[in-house]
């Protein structure tokens, strides 16, 4: 449980660090966007994240190795994340990074959830995802108060490389997860409703 705690936290301070710095990240890369194309453009990695969701939660259901559904959207979003401070003054190259960072920034969330129900006895299912939920959800601070603080001026893509690497470490931890030997009266219900990032409300 507390290993998932803390893969939840490491993601949780990168997605939370780009979903609320998203219009600051969009003028920086364009600045010549009027505060309307700024929202035109800011939906389209929540437009490619709704996809993504549909596609993991699917798969989900099928695959019972889901930490390589987790990982691999935490992938696209540290890679995308990369990417947005690499071509910050290309506009066009830096919308598609936001996009692929938008798609690992959400489609991570059935998977988890569902491998974390599976992994606690029914009993225990309540108080283990309310406290990976708890920990994990300290990153909804973490991330935006580093990013905030990293950035240099007017430079917020200087605020990213912290959510890059908080991303890798926490493909690096689902990756290293291994699911405890089934108990009997384990979970096989889907995975309760848990908090999405603040920006997917």
């Amino acid at each position: 449980m507390l290993h998932l705690a803390v893969t939840h936290l490491a993601l949780a301070i990168g997605t939370y660090g780009f979903n609320l710095f998203l219009p600051l990240i969009i003028k920086q890369i364009n600045p010549d966007s009027s505060a309307t194309n700024i929202g035109f453009i800011a939906a389209i990695p929540y437009i490619c994240a709704a996809i993504g969701l549909l596609v993991t939660a699917q798969l989900s259901k099928r695959i019972r190795e889901r930490k390589y559904l987790v990982a691999v959207p935490l992938a696209l979003a540290a890679s995308g994340l990369a990417g947005v401070i690499a071509l910050r003054h290309h506009p066009g190259p830096a919308v598609f990074a936001l996009a692929v960072t938008g798609v690992g920034a959400f489609a991570w969330l059935p998977p988890f959830w569902s491998l974390a129900t599976d992994s606690i006895s029914r009993t225990h299912v309540a108080v283990g995802i309310a406290t990976i939920n708890s920990i994990g959800n300290l990153g909804g601070f973490i991330g935006p108060y580093i990013v905030g603080k990293e950035t240099d001026g007017s430079t917020v893509t200087a605020g990213l490389l912290i959510p890059v690497v908080s991303l890798v470490v926490s493909t690096v931890l689902i990756l290293l997860w291994r699911s405890p030997a089934r108990q009997p009266g384990a979970n096989t219900d889907p995975a309760p409703a848990a908090d999405a990032p603040a920006a997917a409300r």
